[in-house]
Protein backbone atom coordinates (compact mmCIF):
# COMPACT_ATOMS: atom_id res chain seq x y z
CA UNK A 1 0.00 0.00 0.00
CA UNK A 2 1.18 3.35 -0.84
CA UNK A 3 0.06 5.91 1.69
CA UNK A 4 0.48 9.50 1.07
CA UNK A 5 0.82 12.00 3.90
CA UNK A 6 -1.66 14.76 3.46
CA UNK A 7 -1.15 17.77 5.75
CA UNK A 8 -4.10 18.41 8.01
CA UNK A 9 -5.35 21.90 8.63
CA UNK A 10 -5.78 20.85 12.30
CA UNK A 11 -2.24 19.67 12.97
CA UNK A 12 -1.08 19.24 16.63
CA UNK A 13 1.13 21.80 18.34
CA UNK A 14 4.86 21.06 18.44
CA UNK A 15 6.83 20.57 21.64
CA UNK A 16 8.38 24.01 21.17
CA UNK A 17 4.96 25.64 20.91
CA UNK A 18 3.83 23.88 24.11
CA UNK A 19 7.00 25.01 25.92
CA UNK A 20 6.48 28.61 24.81
CA UNK A 21 2.85 28.54 25.95
CA UNK A 22 3.83 27.00 29.31
CA UNK A 23 6.57 29.64 29.75
CA UNK A 24 4.08 32.45 29.09
CA UNK A 25 1.65 30.99 31.63
CA UNK A 26 4.44 30.71 34.25
CA UNK A 27 5.40 34.36 33.71
CA UNK A 28 1.79 35.42 34.24
CA UNK A 29 1.52 33.34 37.43
CA UNK A 30 4.78 34.74 38.81
CA UNK A 31 3.71 38.30 38.03
CA UNK A 32 0.42 37.67 39.83
CA UNK A 33 2.19 36.27 42.91
CA UNK A 34 4.58 39.23 42.99
CA UNK A 35 1.64 41.64 42.85
CA UNK A 36 -0.12 39.72 45.64
CA UNK A 37 3.04 39.78 47.79
CA UNK A 38 3.46 43.54 47.24
CA UNK A 39 -0.16 44.09 48.27
CA UNK A 40 0.17 42.02 51.45
CA UNK A 41 3.47 43.73 52.36
CA UNK A 42 2.03 47.21 51.91
CA UNK A 43 -1.06 46.27 53.96
CA UNK A 44 1.18 44.99 56.77
CA UNK A 45 3.26 48.18 56.58
CA UNK A 46 0.07 50.26 56.84
CA UNK A 47 -1.10 48.34 59.92
CA UNK A 48 2.25 48.75 61.69
CA UNK A 49 3.93 46.42 64.16
CA UNK A 50 0.91 45.76 66.40
CA UNK A 51 -1.23 43.64 64.06
CA UNK A 52 -3.99 41.85 65.91
CA UNK A 53 -3.26 43.65 69.18
CA UNK A 54 -5.54 46.49 70.24
CA UNK A 55 -3.65 49.79 70.48
CA UNK A 56 -4.86 50.43 74.00
CA UNK A 57 -3.22 47.20 75.25
CA UNK A 58 0.24 48.77 75.02
CA UNK A 59 1.64 45.56 73.51
CA UNK A 60 3.68 45.73 70.34
CA UNK A 61 5.21 42.96 68.27
CA UNK A 62 8.58 43.70 66.75
CA UNK A 63 10.41 41.51 64.27
CA UNK A 64 13.93 40.54 65.43
CA UNK A 65 16.92 42.07 63.64
CA UNK A 66 18.45 39.68 61.15
CA UNK A 67 21.88 41.29 60.89
CA UNK A 68 23.08 40.80 64.47
CA UNK A 69 24.24 37.41 65.75
CA UNK A 70 21.99 35.69 68.27
CA UNK A 71 22.87 36.67 71.82
CA UNK A 72 21.67 35.22 75.10
CA UNK A 73 22.16 37.01 78.39
CA UNK A 74 21.34 35.75 81.86
CA UNK A 75 19.56 38.00 84.34
CA UNK A 76 21.47 39.90 87.02
CA UNK A 77 21.93 38.10 90.34
CA UNK A 78 18.79 37.80 92.43
CA UNK A 79 20.54 36.62 95.59
CA UNK A 80 23.61 37.76 97.44
CA UNK A 81 26.41 35.44 98.37
CA UNK A 82 28.11 35.53 101.76
CA UNK A 83 31.04 37.93 102.23
CA UNK A 84 34.39 36.50 101.19
CA UNK A 85 32.89 34.42 98.39
CA UNK A 86 32.96 34.63 94.61
CA UNK A 87 30.37 33.35 92.11
CA UNK A 88 29.22 33.53 88.48
CA UNK A 89 26.80 36.44 88.31
CA UNK A 90 25.99 36.35 84.58
CA UNK A 91 26.73 34.62 81.29
CA UNK A 92 26.23 36.02 77.79
CA UNK A 93 26.71 34.16 74.52
CA UNK A 94 27.16 34.98 70.86
CA UNK A 95 27.66 32.94 67.70
CA UNK A 96 29.17 34.02 64.41
CA UNK A 97 30.20 32.42 61.12
CA UNK A 98 33.87 32.21 60.20
CA UNK A 99 34.27 30.75 56.73
CA UNK A 100 32.26 27.54 56.53
CA UNK A 101 32.47 26.96 60.30
CA UNK A 102 30.90 28.77 63.24
CA UNK A 103 32.36 30.21 66.42
CA UNK A 104 30.74 30.25 69.88
CA UNK A 105 31.73 32.83 72.51
CA UNK A 106 30.67 33.03 76.16
CA UNK A 107 31.30 36.10 78.31
CA UNK A 108 31.46 35.33 82.04
CA UNK A 109 30.82 37.85 84.83
CA UNK A 110 32.21 37.13 88.30
CA UNK A 111 31.02 38.96 91.41
CA UNK A 112 31.97 38.77 95.08
CA UNK A 113 29.62 38.49 98.06
CA UNK A 114 29.43 42.30 98.22
CA UNK A 115 28.14 42.47 94.59
CA UNK A 116 31.46 43.88 93.34
CA UNK A 117 33.10 42.73 90.09
CA UNK A 118 36.14 40.54 90.78
CA UNK A 119 39.39 41.33 88.95
CA UNK A 120 41.83 38.44 88.44
CA UNK A 121 39.41 35.53 88.96
CA UNK A 122 40.51 32.40 87.07
CA UNK A 123 37.60 30.53 85.51
CA UNK A 124 37.86 26.92 84.33
CA UNK A 125 35.08 25.59 82.08
CA UNK A 126 34.19 22.90 79.54
CA UNK A 127 32.59 22.99 76.10
CA UNK A 128 30.25 20.09 75.27
CA UNK A 129 30.27 17.21 72.80
CA UNK A 130 31.15 16.02 70.22
CA UNK A 131 34.43 16.60 71.99
CA UNK A 132 34.77 17.91 75.50
CA UNK A 133 37.36 20.65 75.60
CA UNK A 134 38.66 22.55 78.59
CA UNK A 135 38.92 26.31 78.46
CA UNK A 136 39.85 29.08 80.85
CA UNK A 137 40.11 32.83 81.20
CA UNK A 138 40.97 35.47 83.80
CA UNK A 139 38.58 38.33 84.57
CA UNK A 140 39.53 41.96 83.99
CA UNK A 141 38.72 44.98 86.20
CA UNK A 142 35.07 44.81 85.11
CA UNK A 143 34.87 41.23 86.45
CA UNK A 144 34.40 39.73 82.98
CA UNK A 145 36.31 37.53 80.54
CA UNK A 146 35.42 35.60 77.40
CA UNK A 147 35.96 32.05 76.17
CA UNK A 148 35.63 31.00 72.54
CA UNK A 149 35.13 27.65 70.82
CA UNK A 150 36.32 27.80 67.19
CA UNK A 151 35.72 25.72 64.04
CA UNK A 152 32.35 24.22 64.91
CA UNK A 153 30.89 22.22 62.02
CA UNK A 154 28.04 23.90 60.17
CA UNK A 155 25.76 20.89 60.82
CA UNK A 156 26.20 21.14 64.60
CA UNK A 157 23.13 22.94 66.02
CA UNK A 158 24.61 24.07 69.35
CA UNK A 159 27.36 23.77 71.92
CA UNK A 160 27.12 24.03 75.71
CA UNK A 161 29.52 25.82 78.04
CA UNK A 162 29.67 24.74 81.73
CA UNK A 163 31.69 26.29 84.54
CA UNK A 164 33.99 23.86 86.37
CA UNK A 165 35.62 26.18 88.93
CA UNK A 166 36.39 29.77 89.85
CA UNK A 167 39.45 30.83 91.86
CA UNK A 168 40.13 34.34 93.09
CA UNK A 169 42.83 35.48 95.54
CA UNK A 170 41.44 35.81 99.07
CA UNK A 171 37.95 34.61 98.08
CA UNK A 172 36.19 31.21 98.21
CA UNK A 173 34.20 29.96 95.21
CA UNK A 174 30.52 29.42 96.14
CA UNK A 175 29.06 27.33 93.28
CA UNK A 176 25.63 27.28 94.96
CA UNK A 177 25.50 31.09 94.64
CA UNK A 178 26.01 31.00 90.86
CA UNK A 179 23.15 32.74 89.10
CA UNK A 180 23.83 30.40 86.20
CA UNK A 181 26.46 27.68 85.65
CA UNK A 182 25.82 26.60 82.08
CA UNK A 183 24.71 28.17 78.82
CA UNK A 184 23.89 26.74 75.39
CA UNK A 185 25.09 28.66 72.33
CA UNK A 186 23.02 28.03 69.21
CA UNK A 187 24.49 27.96 65.71
CA UNK A 188 23.97 31.34 63.99
CA UNK A 189 21.32 31.65 61.27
Amino acid sequence: MNRRHIPSPHRGASVVEYALALGAIMLLVMAGLSTLEDGVTSELDERGSSIGVPEESGVTITAPATTAPPTTTTPPPSTTAPPGTVFISALASAANWSGGKWVATVEVSVTDGGSNPVNGASIEAEWSEPFVSDTSCVTDSSGTCSMTQWNLNSNRPSTTWTVVSVAAPGLTYDAAANVVSTITVNRPS
